[in-house]
């Protein structure tokens, strides 16, 4: 007897909406569904990170291997090109973690958004993962900034950080 909260409705139009977008462009084909596919393990990373800081293994794992196979036969993206993307995603953010808890001695970043980094390679190649480290790091400065602001918290307060790359 408990309500329906009011972003279920709100995630169930943004998938429909993005997956009739990725149909028309494709149409009933495999690029279509690997499209359709990302956005949605996307949108849920988003918004299980958003609510429980974690990126499930259960979808970043699966989520890059399936990158990675459907690199064959796709033609949007070179196998090179995703495998490429996939070890800068993962790999860049993996050495600013390496980095910033060799410096502060604590963790800046989790594991969830290295192997969520490497889905999104696999997927985008490594333009895209340059384009979404940029797009969410900007956000996530935008954001986080706005956030703490009105919150009253400080720089060492944690954000979401795979919110901000899936939205991007």
């Amino acid at each position: 007897k408990t309500g329906i909260s009011p972003r279920y409705p709100f995630v169930e139009a943004m998938v429909g909406a993005a997956s009739l977008y990725a149909f028309m462009r494709h149409g009933l084909s495999l690029e279509f569904f690997s499209e359709a596919g990302f956005i949605i393990a996307m949108v849920a990373l988003v918004f299980i990170d958003y609510d429980h800081r974690i990126l499930p293994n259960v979808i970043t794992l699966p989520g890059t291997t399936v990158g990675l196979l459907l690199a064959w036969p796709r033609e949007a993206i070179t196998v090179k090109e995703a495998l490429l993307g996939a070890a800068l995603g993962a790999g860049l953010l993996f050495l600013v973690s390496e980095v910033y808890f060799r410096l502060r001695k604590l963790e800046g970043l989790g594991m969830g958004d290295i192997k969520m980094m490497g889905m999104v390679g696999a997927f985008l190649g490594w333009k895209g993962v340059l384009l979404t480290l940029f797009l969410g790091s900007l956000l996530g400065s935008i954001i986080g900034v706005g956030l703490m602001v009105a919150r009253g918290k400080d720089l060492k307060s944690a954000l979401p950080f795979g919110t901000f790359l899936g939205i991007a």
